[in-house]
């Protein structure tokens, strides 16, 4: 057994940071790739924006059969340097390459083109996971204190939570700075963008892999897809998380949608004497939900500890398709000035902060539940699990987002649009991800690792190291018993008086 315990004791804000900023990074890359590809195929090569829908969901479907591979590789690995950590290195180059080749033009056109556009965006979507699986994964690995382990979760959830607006600030300054026609976004600028956006995201994707250090104790475990899938049929509250994800796909298809909204819905528009054209005014409603995100994030660390995941989750949810069916209503009776849409759409931003939090705190509470239950610790197994739950939702996201916005008559090149058209795009910009928001609270009401289950499975965890002479066990011992101090429903020996 790998022992990283003795590294140092608890993790500096330095490293916090470090992890919190590769996160940001990689999100940053792949928001670039949600939220312009599909344009881009569209404005430049004149693709039809349901087909390149379909393909792109074919592509992720297929791989991510990728993940459990990736998954089982990372369980399998016995590398001196740590289980996930060289995985990061091995993912960075074929992650940065491909984010830049999929921008560039190409000259094929019909079915040469939709075969070119499956083909890049497949080999994308495997070095994406080969990535993502391993970062995630880094959570549960950077420290056994479930203290500091939410510490993190809370400030990696909030740079990460930005990292996918940042393209909707670099790519209109790139347009501006190069002196775009009509200030919109063209060839040139898409690919300067994503050269931009791939260095300045990779470089800080490679920080979790020079500047953290893996603290928990682990084994070589050699898992095949058949022990992934008994894993999962094993760990209910795993399985809960992997269906809220399916049945709630469409919580995430305003992020997907944006670049569209922002074009057909508020047209183009002069900023302090500057022109920002075509999907460059996304920087207005993206700005304006990347605050509301921010402010979500900020809040959701405190309210999680206050009242537990669950509750959040189920909250937040009910939340989400209130406020989302209420602005969507308000849009189609007519209220649909620039003013009304950016204050209905900061309150419509709140419901996107517990997206990515949640699931990152409860994936890595499954990992401890799973080790207590059978002994074994498959980050890498829980992870990919994780990563499917993304990758996979985000597919049929993108897949009906994008049929909805082509089949709505948008045109990437339009300067006007008709009212029929506004309705179905703003219909994927808010209501969807409000109806899924609710949806994927449902199985979330059967997941009972919160509260006392939580407490008790993390401390006899820490028991089963402190006694096989483990520092990293008797660590959180001390933190669970500051945890516990004001808790009189557990007892020092985990058990539930």
């Amino acid at each position: 057994m790998r022992d990283f315990s003795n590294k140092k004791k608890g993790i500096s804000m330095g490293e916090i940071l470090t992890y919190s900023m590769g996160l940001l990074g990689l999100q940053c890359v792949i928001g670039y790739m949600n939220s312009y590809q599909a344009q881009f195929y569209n404005k430049t090569m004149a693709a039809d924006m349901a087909i390149i829908g379909i393909i792109m969901l074919a592509a992720k479907l297929i791989s991510s059969f990728a993940d459990p591979i990736i998954g089982s590789l990372i369980d399998r690995s016995n590398i001196k340097s740590g289980k996930l950590r060289p995985w990061i290195a091995i993912s960075i180059l074929p992650f940065f390459m491909l984010s830049i080749l999929i921008f560039i033009v190409v000259p094929f056109r019909g079915v040469g083109l939709y075969c070119y556009i499956f083909v890049t965006f497949l080999l994308w979507s495997i070095s994406m996971s080969l990535a993502d699986i391993p970062s995630q994964g880094m959570l549960a690995m950077l420290t056994p204190n479930p203290v500091e382990r939410n510490k993190i979760a809370g400030i990696a959830n909030f740079l990460k939570g930005v990292g996918p607006s940042l393209p909707y600030v670099i790519v209109p300054l790139v347009c501006i700075i190069s002196k775009s026609e009509g200030g919109a976004i063209g060839q040139r600028e898409y690919l300067i963008s994503a050269v931009l956006i791939a260095v300045l995201g990779c470089s800080l994707f490679s920080l979790i892999f020079f500047k953290n250090r893996e603290r928990v104790p682990y084994t070589s475990n050699k898992s095949s897809m058949k022990d992934m899938i008994v894993m999962l049929k094993g760990n209910k509250p795993l399985f809960l998380l992997l269906l809220s994800a399916f049945i709630g796909f469409t919580r995430s298809m305003g992020l997907v949608v944006q670049t569209q909204a922002a074009h057909s819905l508020i047209g183009d528009i002069n900023l302090f004497g500057i022109a920002i054209g075509g999907e460059n005014t996304i920087i207005i409603l993206g700005v304006t939900s990347a605050i509301s995100v921010a402010l979500s994030m900020i809040i959701m660390p405190a309210l999680t500890k206050k009242i537990g995941e669950k509750k959040v989750f189920i909250g937040m949810a009910i939340y989400g398709f209130i406020i989302a069916t209420f602005t969507y209503l308000i849009y189609v009776l007519g209220i649909r000035s620039l003013a009304s849409i950016l204050i209905m759409l900061f309150f419509v931003g709140i419901m996107y902060g517990p997206n990515t939090f949640l699931p990152l705190i409860m994936v890595a509470d499954c990992v401890d539940y799973y080790e207590w239950k059978t002994g074994k610790r498959t980050e890498g197994a829980h992870f990919a699990v994780l990563s499917f739950s993304i990758k996979v939702p985000m597919a049929l996201t993108v897949a009906v987002g994008l049929i909805m916005v082509g089949l709505s008559g948008y045109s990437a090149n339009a300067t006007s649009f008709s009212v029929q058209t506004q309705n179905i795009i703003y219909a994927a910009f808010v209501l969807l991800p409000g109806i899924g928001c609710l949806l994927s609270a449902i199985p979330i009401f059967f997941y009972k690792l919160v509260g006392n289950e939580k407490k008790k499975i993390i401390l006899e965890l820490a028991e089963r190291r402190a006694a096989a002479g483990e520092s990293a066990g008797s660590e959180v011992l001390e933190a669970i018993e500051e945890m516990s101090a004001d808790d009189d429903t557990i007892s020092t020996n985990g058990k539930n008086d």
